[in-house]
């Protein structure tokens, strides 16, 4: 339990930093000198800096905390919605990735040598297909985090495009955590509190509509539209993280004790991280499978 917590809160803290300036406000930039010890204090920065101040800053920060001291990188980010429109979208797309490229290479000069030899992240991060809420708010570097999304961050039983992840994340990879992470103003969650008729994604949506009848008596309480589609989004994060503990992969791999499951929810408005508190499933033994009785074959 102490190790559960822990890692959330680090991924917690993590997803704060990008909202917690370290020092005074410079003009147009911000200096951050955070060493792996400096993570201790991340959670009680709360001031959030304004958009002109997040946009350039030099930041020395470790990014693998258990493999690297700090490292300095500068880097300025522009949103999609800031590039000027112009026919000739797609290259700046490709400048932007060779800007990318050599800042992160030459902040982490091992990274892509290491990378190209093949990938060991500890995590697999199951999250909404929403552009606004991948696992980049963790602030990691590409080869720590294997990724799956899909629309409403959904893990049905019989959808063999996550199970295949999940399968090769726990049985090849040897993942030692699984993040299933929701976020509020979730469209699916949305759609799935009226009736309107969206075409072929309501077969997907029937799962999450499953939830909302298994939870109806709760979610009718709730008079508010916004606090209903946000706690909507949290029992579909405990339910998800349900279907997830009940894969045989997931089964095996948690009695051995080499993996750990969390379910989280990212606020689309601040961009952080709210660990879930998942009860313990009264209906898990009924789905417990074990190897086929050899007396069998």
């Amino acid at each position: 339990m102490c190790a559960c917590f822990s890692f959330i809160s680090s991924l917690t803290r993590l997803s704060h930093y990008y909202l917690s300036p370290h020092h005074s406000p410079l003009p147009g930039s911000c200096t951050v000198d955070i060493t792996r010890h400096s993570l201790k204090i991340l959670s009680s920065l709360n001031e959030r800096p304004s958009r002109s101040r997040f946009r350039s800053f030099t930041t020395q920060l470790p990014r693998h905390l258990n493999r690297h001291s700090s490292t300095q990188l500068f880097f300025q980010r522009r949103s999609l919605c800031s590039m000027s429109s112009s026919s000739d979208f797609f290259s700046e797309l490709l400048q932007r990735n060779a800007a990318w490229a050599e800042r992160t290479g030459n902040a982490n000069p091992d990274l892509f040598p290491r990378n190209a030899k093949g990938q060991s992240p500890q995590i697999l991060w199951i999250g909404c297909s929403d552009s606004r809420a991948g696992d980049g708010c963790l602030d990691l570097l590409p080869g720590d985090v294997f990724v799956h999304r899909n629309i409403a961050n959904l893990l049905p039983y019989n959808d063999l495009s996550s199970l295949s992840v999940v399968q090769f994340a726990v049985d090849v990879l040897k993942v030692k955590h699984i993040v299933v992470c929701g976020h509020y103003d979730c469209g699916g969650v949305i759609a799935c509190l009226g009736s309107k008729r969206l075409g072929l994604l309501d077969n997907w949506l029937r799962n999450l509509r499953d939830v909302r009848a298994k939870n109806k008596v709760e979610l009718d309480k709730i008079s508010d539209f916004r606090e209903k589609v946000n706690r909507f989004v949290e029992l579909n994060v405990i339910h998800q993280v349900h279907n997830l503990k009940k894969l045989s992969p997931v089964v095996d791999a948690t009695k051995e004790g080499r993996i750990q499951v969390h379910g989280v929810v990212y606020d689309v408005a601040s961009g952080r991280l709210k660990p879930l508190d998942i009860p313990e499933d009264p209906n898990a033994d009924d789905y417990l499978v074990f190897e086929q009785d050899q007396s069998l074959e």
